[in-house]
């Protein structure tokens, strides 16, 4: 059995405490760094630990009833889901854009749709953070006008409204 001294034991604790606050001046200064109180809330948003980036685009999250409304002002719905996901159903008329190929898809998406465009993503649901990250990569490609329907694909079938 390993037996400690209390100078060991000191030593331990300040190791432990250094690597603490490290961690946490890190995280304050990372772009991408993890607020330390997430909202669990899933009448609010996503649920999962908010990161200073999803703070930005927060005001962006809609609900099925806005999702309703620009769906009929024909903004361009992005499905934010993998492409198996998406050939088994997605919002009518939605662009397959699967947020963890973006290099490979951004291109094509610019010179289909310019930059002021007016964009939706979307996922499955509050569970899935895919249409957040994708609105982030979209933004920072020079996209502006991105809304983020968090309900997703299964409230949007669910409600009844166009599938395909």
């Amino acid at each position: 059995m390993l037996l400690l001294n209390k100078k060991e034991i000191f030593e331990i604790f300040i190791i432990v405490l250094t690597s603490i606050i490290f961690a946490l001046v890190f995280n304050y200064f990372s772009p991408n760094g993890i607020a330390l109180l997430g909202d669990w809330d899933t009448n609010k948003g996503v649920i999962s630990a908010v990161t200073k980036k999803d703070k930005e685009t927060k005001n962006k999250e809609i609900t099925l009833k806005k999702a309703k409304e620009l769906y009929n002002q024909n903004f361009v719905f992005v499905d934010a889901r993998d492409l198996n996901s998406y050939n088994q159903g997605h919002i009518k008329n939605a662009v397959s854009f699967p947020y963890y190929q973006f290099d490979r898809f951004i291109d094509d998406f610019i010179d289909k749709f310019p930059l002021e465009t007016n964009i939706v993503t979307y996922c499955t649901g509050r569970e899935c953070r895919d249409s957040i990250n994708l609105a982030h990569f979209l933004y920072d490609a020079g996209y502006e006008n991105i809304f983020i329907f968090i309900d997703g694909f299964l409230i949007w079938k669910e409600s009844g409204m166009p599938c395909e």
